[in-house]
């Protein structure tokens, strides 16, 4: 399954709108967080299904 990798500053912006999204609610930050990575992964599975260059 082809890479989708998260840069440096992605992570730091996932971070700060985790802990903003945590000033209301742990587990409505923590959803998101879970949400962001079912959409990474069908990305990454797309990418697979489509043959996407940068496999590896």
């Amino acid at each position: 399954m082809p890479r989708v990798t998260r840069r440096p500053l992605a992570e730091t912006d996932i971070v700060e709108i985790w802990d903003t999204i945590a000033d209301d609610s742990f587990a409505a930050a923590d959803r998101w967080v879970d949400r962001l990575d079912e959409q990474f992964t069908l990305l990454k599975r797309s990418m697979s299904v489509i043959g996407c260059v940068g496999e590896g």
